[in-house]
């Protein structure tokens, strides 16, 4: 099992592991803080493998995209239509965290659960701020890559 976002090195890892007869052996590695950001360009860079390149392009999407996504669960929210909420919370969660964009990510997953328990009080509550984290990472994202 893999989980999503995909570390391109753990995938070697397993690929290795379960393919080749010699995997590499393991290095130790000083374990990341869990501290959390805004948008990791560092992060999204080493997923990609350092192919900068695709840095902006990969931005312009996801914010068009998340956008559409936004404004669905906007809609969604308006009709208590628990089962979309979770729906559009849950593909902005997945969206975030392959954009490395982890407090994003965090605000989509609590509101995805809210949405399983049919608790709309706290959806209300925690969208303003998803909405606010998604303004913030458009700011830092397009600073980050000029």
């Amino acid at each position: 099992y893999i989980a999503k976002p995909i570390q391109p090195e753990i995938l070697q890892e397993i690929l290795e592991k379960h393919i080749l007869a010699h995997p590499k052996p393991k290095t130790a590695k000083a374990q990341p803080k869990n501290k959390q950001k805004i948008f990791d360009r560092t992060l999204l860079l080493k997923r990609l493998m350092g192919e900068k390149e695709l840095i902006p392009e990969l931005i312009r999407v996801f914010v068009k995209e998340t956008a559409s996504n936004l404004a669905a669960l906007t809609k969604a929210l308006k009709n208590t239509d628990h089962a979309k909420i979770g729906y559009w919370a849950h593909s902005i969660k997945g969206a975030s965290a392959n954009m490395s964009a982890p407090n994003l990510q965090a605000l989509a997953s609590k509101i995805e659960v809210a949405a399983k328990a049919k608790d709309l009080t706290k959806v209300s509550l925690l969208f303003p701020k998803l909405k606010k984290e998604f303004e913030l990472f458009k700011k830092q994202a397009v600073e980050t890559d000029v």
